[in-house]
């Protein structure tokens, strides 16, 4: 980010208000820094067992904030054909790990809540309408179960 809006003069805080942001309706396909709001256990389409997780994309990759950072889920079948997908999720969260094949993991809602995370976004379509998906998520810059700040 080549501005910080919460930069210090001499012994006092300022803030500046013009910063970059990026409305949801012009985000493009990329990188975008994720925030994990939530996650519960659910039921899928097919009946199988899975998490949905609840996240908010709030920055571009480069630091940029997003307004009203707006909330998309990911959804993590627990099968034998979607565990890939559990594994990529969890993993990048810092709430397991693979050993000898297999994830490991044991964790709480809240230990997942405030996780941030890189997220690749898509732009699909549902209802004839531009619809953001998350693809994929990886660990953020600062590291996997990282809980700071989105700029790191």
């Amino acid at each position: 980010m080549s501005h910080n809006p919460f930069a210090t003069k001499g012994d006092e805080e300022s803030f500046d208000i013009n910063e970059d942001v990026v409305p949801e309706s012009t985000l493009e396909e990329g990188e975008y820094i994720v925030k994990c709001v939530g996650v519960e256990k659910g039921t899928s389409k097919s009946d199988n067992p899975m998490f949905i997780w609840d996240f908010q994309i709030i920055s571009t990759a480069a630091g940029v904030m997003i307004p009203d950072a707006p909330e998309k889920k990911v959804y993590t079948a627990l099968t034998d054909a979607a565990m890939w997908k559990v594994e990529e999720t969890v993993c990048a969260m810092g709430l397991g790990q693979v050993v000898d094949g297999k994830l490991q993991a044991k964790f709480t809602p809240s230990d997942a809540k405030g996780i941030l995370c890189v997220g690749v976004i898509s732009i699909g379509e549902f209802n004839n309408r531009p619809s953001l998906n998350i693809d994929k998520l990886m660990p953020h810059p600062s590291g996997a179960g990282f809980k700071g700040s989105a700029l790191g």
